[in-house]
């Protein structure tokens, strides 16, 4: 039959292309997984310059929150989550601004941290996301409550007495 024929040479032509593409594959050897001490060295490594980030953040936060709020903030009647979300934008983007900056200064300040060592692909494993995950979380988290010790300079009890002297300049100015 020579549609049989047909269809039988279309199948050898077939599996000897799929026989020539499995030849032509190379096997990738598999990636090996890190050590802990590969590990430890990559979080510490991206955990340290989040410290950094995290007093910047707070730092910035809570000053410029503040000054909003006992300035424009009273003016304004904006409450203090308001004051503080404005001046949560103002941090951002002095984080923003100052990323390489830190980066900059914790290579200099600390040339000695060690190094991974890792490859490219091992960088790529989830065991190592996860150690540059849980390192960035461990150095921002100290980070922010460093820099939450700007709370200890503020006087808190100027914006009540300036809100008072705001409620009380209202009241008789009528």
């Amino acid at each position: 039959l020579p549609g049989r024929s047909n269809v039988a040479r279309i199948a050898q032509r077939q599996s000897s292309k799929t026989v020539a593409a499995a030849s032509a594959t190379k096997v990738i050897p598999p990636v090996p997984e890190p050590q802990w001490s590969q590990l430890f060295a990559h979080a510490l490594r991206c955990g340290i310059p989040m410290v950094g980030f995290g007093i910047i953040d707070n730092l910035v936060m809570i000053t410029a929150g503040e000054r909003i709020q006992s300035s424009i903030g009273i003016t304004l009647g904006l409450t203090t989550m308001a004051a503080a979300g404005l001046g949560q934008v103002v941090s951002d983007i002095s984080g923003i601004m100052s990323g390489g900056t830190v980066d900059a200064l914790v290579g200099r300040l600390l040339p000695n941290l060690p190094r991974s060592n890792l490859t490219s692909l091992q960088k790529d494993l989830t065991s190592s996301r996860v150690a540059q995950t849980v390192g960035g979380c461990v150095g921002v988290t100290i980070g922010c409550l460093l820099g939450m010790s700007v709370l200890f300079f503020i006087d808190t009890e100027a914006l009540e007495r300036q809100r008072t002297a705001a409620e009380l300049e209202g009241i008789f100015d009528l």
